[in-house]
């Protein structure tokens, strides 16, 4: 797959509102940012550099920021959402709060800016 529209339209009614809910909070944040598929799923880069992933999958979507340094530094806030090195899981019913993901892309933003 190589189009993010495309993805986003193969995802359940449900999800696509969740990730284009992501997507567009990137774009107003990072208006710069490529989007492009990478490792098969929906990615924003910055300077050719991963600014965030995003993905459907079948009981849950996810971000990766890519930044083990954010998991430590955003913290309490990510509990709920951390599943694994790098991964933050969530529902439609228990989606990342806009101020949450703000703070990851920005944060991410200044990371890959150095």
């Amino acid at each position: 797959m190589t189009d993010v529209s495309d993805y986003l339209n193969r995802a359940s009614s449900a999800q696509r509102v969740e990730l284009e809910k992501i997507r567009q909070a990137v774009k107003r944040l990072v208006p710069d940012a490529e989007e492009v598929i990478s490792y098969g799923i929906p990615t924003f880069k910055h300077n050719k550099r991963a600014l965030i992933y995003y993905a459907a999958y079948k009981d849950h979507m996810s971000i990766h920021p890519a930044s083990d340094k954010m998991i430590k530094v955003v913290g309490k806030e990510l509990a709920g959402f951390r599943t694994g090195k790098g991964t933050l899981r969530f529902t439609e019913n228990a989606s990342i709060p806009e101020q949450l993901l703000k703070e990851i892309v920005l944060f991410r933003l200044a990371e890959i800016s150095n």
